[in-house]
């Protein structure tokens, strides 16, 4: 073969099929011409002249020693697109559940100092898991999301004082996308102060604390403690 041919040869590297569904002497191919090129295509005659004798024989399929290496370059392979890694969890600036939110809602977290709840959505049931845990009555459910859609919210330069100042954490996510994350601290006759995980702060008002309790066993009754709202 002449050697005015080897740019030709000198392809990119093509992992060895794994998942991705090629054919074994696709692969063979590909390797013979990996090898080539790392050579420098100096010597391309030669080893091109035993390719179609080697195509011949891909039945044969790569050694052990190949398969292991292909397996631990998957995360870098031509598979990539195929199996895409999750991007970053979008920030939440939302300071109500908007219409669109609360219908495709699946997940609703609410944690506190002296403890935790998450209420997950399977079919048309709530559930509060965890101890105590239970099925969440329709109208518990229903007044909990028609609190936090209602909510009105006015920006303010206040800041907690520190970490330890956040009361109550509320987050309402779709699927892994968080459509709500509030951190409440203080309240005043102007509202809850609010903070985003964007860092910008509001005082809220309409916020029903009784009713979004961080304890299960208050989700298993239809009727919670009397509200205490602003």
């Amino acid at each position: 073969m002449s050697s005015s041919l080897a740019p030709a040869l000198c392809v990119p590297w093509r992992r060895p099929p794994h998942e991705c569904g090629l054919r074994a002497k696709v692969w063979v191919a590909s390797a013979l011409l990996a090898a080539v090129c790392s050579a420098g295509c100096e010597s391309v005659s030669a080893s091109a002249d035993s390719l179609p004798v080697m195509l011949e024989g891909h039945s044969a399929g790569p050694s052990a020693n190949d398969e292991q290496a292909a397996s631990d370059e998957h995360a870098r392979s031509d598979c990539r697109s195929l199996h895409p890694e999750p991007g970053p969890a979008a920030v939440a600036t939302a300071t109500a559940l908007s219409l669109d939110a609360r219908r495709r809602l699946t997940t609703l977290r609410i944690s506190a100092h002296e403890g935790s709840v998450i209420l997950r959505k399977k079919g048309a049931t709530w559930f509060a898991l965890g101890h105590g845990g239970c099925p969440v009555p329709k109208g518990r459910m229903e007044r909990t999301l028609d609190n936090l859609e209602s909510l009105k919210a006015a920006p303010t330069s206040a800041r907690p004082a520190d970490g330890d100042s956040f009361e109550l954490q509320i987050a309402a996510l779709i699927g892994e996308e968080r459509a709500l994350h509030f951190d409440i601290a203080d309240r005043n006759d102007q509202g809850d102060l609010l903070q985003l995980n964007d860092h910008s702060t509001f005082r809220v008002r309409g916020l029903d604390r009784r009713l979004l309790s961080p304890h299960p066993k208050d989700w298993c009754v239809d009727d919670p403690s009397a509200d205490v709202r602003l």
